[in-house]
């Protein structure tokens, strides 16, 4: 199934390492599509350490099905974050790499997957 809506949540701390984004130790839920974090501990010895998640979902209702979860976890007193949704502008192109020789591959039809 194609995503229909995404999550980002950016997370900051002071030292030590970044903050894992929320709920992200459990990998499956329902309507996740795909999900991707990066962290950035101590950037440019500011001692500040990031964390950046995106998570691509089904649908808003899987998304927010997922926020009120048994699983979710509380965000961290110590930590500040700031959580937004996304939505599509515009039909999405799906991209792969070539099995053979790893060019770019893509739909000819937006919403469809590649060859």
């Amino acid at each position: 199934a194609a995503p229909a809506h995404f999550d980002c949540e950016v997370r900051h701390a002071e030292g030590g390492r970044a903050p894992e984004p929320l709920r992200w130790r459990q990998l499956q839920a329902e309507g996740l599509v795909a999900k991707v974090a990066f962290m950035f501990n101590d950037v440019d010895g500011a001692g500040l350490a990031k964390s950046i998640g995106l998570s691509c979902w089904r649908s808003e209702a899987d998304a927010a099905a997922w926020r009120r979860s048994a699983g979710a976890l509380a965000p961290d007193a110590a930590v500040a974050a700031l959580r937004f949704p996304m939505w599509p502008r515009g039909p999405i192109r799906h991209q792969d790499r070539c099995t053979r020789c790893a060019r770019l591959v893509e739909a000819e039809v937006p919403g469809e997957r590649p060859p």
